[in-house]
C-alpha cells in the first residue's frame, strides 16, 4: 500500500506541475500564433516535423531503456547495476545524439529546398542541430527519475525549461523584429531552452544518483547487449514511424494545394499548430500517470507479480476512460468558444470540436501503450505505431487531394482507431482484461455529454463575455461531472473508497482486492 500511495503522490505531483507546463505551453502557442499567423504556424509545424525525426533518431528509445533497466535493478536491490545501466545509457544517447547532429546539418540543404520547398527552412534546420545531442542526453536522464520514483524532479526541470523558452522567445522576437524572421526566432529559442534543460537535468541527476545509487551489489553480465536489446528494436521501429509521420506532414500541404485550398499552409497551421494543442491540453494530467505506469509494471514483472500487473492496469484503464469522456464532451460542446477565445481565427473552433471526438480513443491508446511497454511489449507497440503511420500516409496521399481538410480528418480518425484497437487486443491477449460496454463506455459517455450540454444551457454562458464564460463554465463542468459520475455510479463506490484510503495511507478498503479492480472485468 505504501508503494501504491507513493505512486499516486508522484503522479499527482507531476500532474499538477504538468498542468502548469501545459497551460504555459498553451499560452505560448497563442502568443506565437499571433506573431506568426496561420501560414507561419504551418511553416513552423513543417520544420518541427523534420526536427522531430532527427530527435527520434537521437534518442533511439533510450528513455524507456534507462527506465526499465534501472527499475529492474532496483527491484532486486542491486543499485550498482542501476548505476552501470545509467552510465551505459548515457554513452548510448551521446553516440546517437552526435550522429543526429552531423546528419541533420549535412542534409538541411536538400531537405529544406528540395522536400519542404522553403529556403528559410535550411537556416532553421541548421539552427536546431546543437539541440540534438542535448535532447538525446535529456531523454536518457528523464528515464532515470521515474525509475527511482522521483519523477517530480524532471517535472521541475520541465517547468524551468518552459519558462526559459518563453523568456528566450520574447528576447528573440525583439532581436528579429526588424528582419521579419519570427519563425527563426521561435526555433532559436527552442534550441536554447533545450540546452538549458540538458544542463539542469544533468546537475540534478548527478546530485541525486550519488545518494540513490550506492556502490552496493553485483554487476550483471552483458549490459551493452541488454541496452541494445531494448533500445535498438524500439529505435528501428521508431525511425520508420517517424519517417512515415514526417512524410505525412510534408504531403498534407501539397495535398491541400492539389485540392485547391487557397492557403494550404495556413489550413495546415490551423489544424496542427492551433487546434491540436487545445485538444492535447488535458494530456498534462494523463501523461504523468502513464509515464509512471512503465516502471511500476516493470517492477511487478521483475518480481513476477501478475496480480499487481492486473490490478494496476485495471485502475489505470478505468481512470483514463472517465477522464477522457469528460475532456471529449467539454471540447466538443465548447470547441467553438475555445477556438474564438484563444485565437480569433475562423475554423479553429470547428476543428477542435471534430478532433474532440477522438479524445477517448487517443487517451486510451496512451495508457494501453504504457502498460504494454512496462510488460516488455515495446516492440509490438512500435509495430502498431508503424502500421498506424503507414495507413495514415496512404490515406493522406489518396484522400487529402480529393477531399481537402475533411479528408485529413478522416485520416486522423482511421489511424487513431487502428492504433488503439490493435494495442488493446494485445493487452487483452496478455491479461484477459475487458471493459464492460455499459458501465465502462456508455454510462460515463452519456454522463459527460449530458453534463456539458447542461452547463452550456445555463444563462451566464451567453450573458458574459466569452473568456469569462469559459473561465466559469470549465470548473463548473468538472465539478458537476464528478458529482454526476458518483450519482449515476459510473464511478463505483469501491473506486472512490480505494482512492480516498490510498490518499490517507490506509489499507485497501473492504471489497477492493488486487485481484480485481472495480469496473473492469478480469479473467
Amino acid at each position: 500500500m505504501r508503494k501504491a500511495k507513493l505512486f499516486l503522490y508522484n503522479a499527482l505531483t507531476v500532474a499538477g506541475v504538468g498542468l502548469i507546463i501545459r497551460f504555459s505551453q498553451m499560452a505560448y502557442t497563442v502568443y506565437i500564433s499571433g506573431k506568426l499567423g496561420a501560414e507561419g504556424m504551418g511553416l513552423l509545424s513543417l520544420i518541427t516535423s523534420v526536427y522531430a525525426l532527427a530527435v527520434t533518431f537521437a534518442s533511439s528509445g533510450v528513455q524507456l531503456t534507462c527506465t526499465r533497466l534501472i527499475a529492474g535493478a532496483l527491484s532486486i536491490d542491486n543499485p550498482l547495476e542501476a548505476r552501470r545501466a545509467l552510465r551505459g545509457c548515457t554513452v548510448f544517447a551521446l553516440c546517437f545524439g552526435l550522429t543526429a547532429f552531423f546528419g541533420l546539418f549535412a542534409l538541411s540543404g536538400p531537405v529544406g529546398r528540395g522536400i519542404l520547398g522553403e529556403e528559410r527552412a535550411v537556416f532553421c534546420l541548421r539552427a536546431l542541430c546543437p539541440a540534438l545531442p542535448a535532447a538525446a542526453l535529456s531523454s536518457c536522464f528523464q528515464g532515470y527519475f521515474p525509475a527511482v520514483r522521483k519523477a517530480y524532479k524532471s517535472s521541475v526541470v520541465s517547468v524551468l525549461e518552459q519558462g526559459a523558452r518563453i523568456l528566450f522567445t520574447g528576447g528573440a522576437f525583439a532581436l528579429f523584429s526588424s528582419s521579419r524572421r519570427e519563425v527563426e526566432a521561435v526555433l532559436f529559442s527552442s534550441c536554447a531552452a533545450e540546452l538549458f534543460s540538458f544542463f539542469l537535468n544533468a546537475a540534478i541527476l548527478y546530485a541525486d544518483a550519488r545518494r540513490t545509487l550506492p556502490k552496493r551489489g553485483a554487476p550483471s553480465p552483458r549490459l551493452p547487449a541488454r541496452i541494445c536489446g531494448i533500445s535498438l528494436p524500439i529505435a528501428v521501429a521508431s525511425w520508420g514511424r517517424a519517417a512515415l509521420l514526417t512524410a505525412e506532414h510534408v504531403l498534407i500541404p501539397r495535398g491541400l494545394k492539389k485540392y485547391g485550398e487557397p492557403s494550404a499552409l495556413g489550413t495546415y497551421g490551423i489544424m496542427h499548430g492551433m487546434a491540436l494543442p487545445v485538444v492535447f491540453f488535458p494530456y498534462a494530467v494523463l501523461t504523468p500517470f502513464t509515464q509512471l505506469l512503465i516502471p511500476e509494471i516493470a517492477r511487478f514483472r521483475a518480481q513476477k507479480d501478475q496480480k499487481g500487473i492486473v490490478f494496476t492496469q485495471s485502475i489505470a484503464l478505468r481512470a483514463t476512460l472517465l477522464f477522457s469522456y469528460g475532456c471529449m464532451a467539454l471540447f466538443f460542446v465548447f470547441g467553438e468558444a475555445f477556438g474564438q477565445a484563444l485565437y480569433h481565427v475562423d475554423g479553429v473552433g470547428r476543428t477542435v470540436s471534430l478532433f474532440a471526438l477522438l479524445i477517448p480513443v487517443m487517451y486510451l491508446d496512451t495508457t494501453v501503450d504504457a502498460i504494454l511497454k512496462g510488460m516488455g511489449e515495446q516492440f509490438y507497440c512500435m509495430l502498431v505505431n508503424i502500421g498506424d503511420a503507414a495507413l495514415s500516409l496512404i490515406l493522406v496521399i489518396t484522400l487529402v487531394p480529393r477531399f481537402g481538410a475533411v479528408g485529413y480528418l478522416w485520416t486522423v480518425f482511421a489511424g487513431e482507431c487502428f492504433n488503439t484497437l490493435f494495442s488493446f487486443l494485445r493487452l487483452h491477449r496478455l491479461t484477459g482484461v475487458k471493459i464492460p460496454f455499459f458501465q465502462g463506455v456508455l454510462l460515463p459517455a452519456f454522463t459527460a455529454w449530458g453534463t456539458a450540454y447542461f452547463v452550456k444551457l445555463l444563462p451566464f454562458t451567453r450573458a458574459l463575455p466569452l473568456p469569462a464564460a469559459l473561465a466559469l463554465s470549465t470548473p463548473l463542468f468538472v465539478l458537476l461531472y464528478l458529482l454526476a459520475l458518483i450519482v449515476t455510479r459510473a464511478l463505483p463506490p469501491d473506486d472512490r473508497k480505494y482512492f480516498f484510503r490510498l490518499l490517507r495511507g490506509e489499507r485497501n478498503p473492504p471489497g477492493v482486492h488486487r485481484e480485481k479492480a472495480p469496473g473492469v472485468h478480469l479473467p
